[in-house]
C-alpha cells in the first residue's frame, strides 16, 4: 500500500498560534482507505524551507499532502515552491481565473488584483475544485510520486480531501479494500501488562494490527483491519475482540465513541438504580460529568459538595473523630467511605 507524508505550512502553525488539527484529520482520512502516514512535517512560509521539506517528505512517502499558503498575499508561497520542487513552471490557468472572478461577482464584489495569484498553477497539474473558497487545489507529479496542494482552511480542505484527493489516490494506487478500526477502552491495567496479555492472542490475519494508546487512567486498545471488503474486516475484528473480552472482559468498559459517564448511565438505567454523589475536593465535578449526559435525570438524584469539615459532618454524617486532629483526616479512605 502507498505511504503518505503530510506537510502543513504556515508561520501561525510553527509559532503555535494555531493548533495543527489539519494533519491529524488528513491522517485519519488516509488511514481509512489503507494509506499509512509515517511522516508529519510543519514548516514556515518560506520557499527554500518548503522545498527542503518537500524533499524530506519525498524520501519517506509516495504521496505528499500539503496544506496552507494558497492565499492571494505575498506570503502565500506553497504553489510556487511545489512547482520549483517538481521542476515545472507556473502557468496562468485562465479557466481558474474566470472561476475566481465569478465567485467575487456572485458576492457582489470586484475581484482584487492580487487574487489572480491563485490562478497561477504548476504546469500539468490536475485541478482540485474548491467549492467553499477561491483557492483551488492541485495535484502535481514528481517522478512516480504525487504532491497534493490544498488550502489550510479546514472547511475547504476537508471537502477537497474527501471529494478529490482520496478518490484520486484510490484510482492511482488501485486501492479497493476497506479499513475498519475498533477501539476497546480498558481500565485497571498498565500498558505493559495489557500488552503481555494481548500478545498471547493469535491474530486472524496479518492485516489486522493492534495498537495501544494510554489515556490515564485508561488504556485504549485499537484493532485496525485492512481487508478486501467490509464483511471480512468486521469478521477479523470480531474474532480478535471476542478473544480480548474472553481474557479481560470485566476490564473493558466501552468501545469506540463510548464515554465513561454515558456507560455508567446506561448501566444504572438497566438496573433501575438511581445515584447521588458526595464530593469534597472535586467540587461538584463528578456530578457535572454525570449530568452532562442527556437524559441523566432518569437516574441522577442529587449531589452534595461538602468541602468544609462541618459540611461533611452535618450533611453526610462523617464521624467527628475521622476529621479531628490525630484522626485519618479528610483526605483518607476512611473519610471517603464515611461520606
Amino acid at each position: 500500500m502507498p505511504r503518505a507524508a503530510i506537510l502543513t505550512i504556515g508561520d501561525e502553525l510553527t509559532s503555535g498560534r494555531i493548533v495543527n488539527s489539519n494533519a491529524a484529520w488528513i491522517a485519519q482520512e488516509l488511514m481509512a482507505v489503507g494509506i499509512d502516514t509515517p511522516l508529519h512535517l510543519t514548516c514556515v512560509d518560506d520557499t527554500p524551507e518548503i522545498v527542503k521539506y518537500l524533499g524530506v517528505a519525498h524520501e519517506a512517502a509516495d504521496v505528499i499532502v500539503c496544506t496552507g499558503g494558497l492565499g492571494p498575499t505575498e506570503d502565500d508561497l506553497t504553489t510556487a515552491a511545489v512547482a520549483k520542487y517538481a521542476g515545472v513552471e507556473l502557468v496562468l490557468n485562465k479557466e481558474v481565473l474566470e472561476q475566481i472572478r465569478a465567485k467575487f461577482e456572485f458576492m457582489g464584489m470586484e475581484m482584487p488584483a492580487n487574487n489572480d495569484r491563485q490562478a497561477w498553477l504548476p504546469a500539468g497539474a490536475r485541478i482540485i475544485e474548491n467549492w467553499n473558497g477561491t483557492a483551488v487545489g492541485s495535484i502535481v507529479a514528481k517522478g512516480q510520486k504525487w504532491v497534493a496542494i490544498l488550502p489550510g482552511v479546514p472547511r475547504e480542505m476537508k471537502a477537497m480531501v474527501r471529494d478529490s484527493v482520496v478518490p484520486f489516490l484510490r484510482e492511482v494506487y488501485g486501492i479497493t479494500g476497506v479499513m475498519k478500526i475498533r477501539t476497546l477502552k480498558t481500565f485497571g491495567f498498565t500498558e505493559s501488562k495489557l500488552g503481555t496479555i494481548i500478545a498471547e492472542i493469535p491474530e486472524p490475519d496479518p492485516n489486522l494490527r493492534v495498537g495501544y494508546r494510554p489515556t490515564f487512567p485508561e488504556i485504549h486498545l485499537s484493532l485496525t483491519a485492512l481487508a478486501p471488503d467490509a464483511a471480512t474486516a468486521d469478521a477479523w475484528i470480531a474474532e480478535f475482540e471476542g478473544e480480548v473480552r474472553r481474557r479481560i472482559g470485566r476490564f473493558v468498559w466501552g468501545a469506540d465513541t463510548d464515554e465513561f459517564t454515558g456507560v455508567i448511565g446506561k448501566l444504572l438505567e438497566q438496573r433501575g438504580w438511581r445515584m447521588a454523589t458526595a464530593e469534597s475536593c472535586t467540587g461538584g465535578l463528578v456530578g457535572k460529568l454525570i449530568t452532562d449526559v442527556p437524559g441523566s435525570s432518569a437516574y441522577f438524584e442529587r449531589g452534595y459538595v461538602t468541602y468544609a469539615y462541618s459540611a461533611k459532618e452535618d450533611l453526610l454524617g462523617v464521624p467527628h473523630e475521622i476529621l479531628a486532629p490525630g484522626g485519618p483526616g479528610a483526605v483518607s479512605e476512611a473519610c471517603a467511605v464515611a461520606m
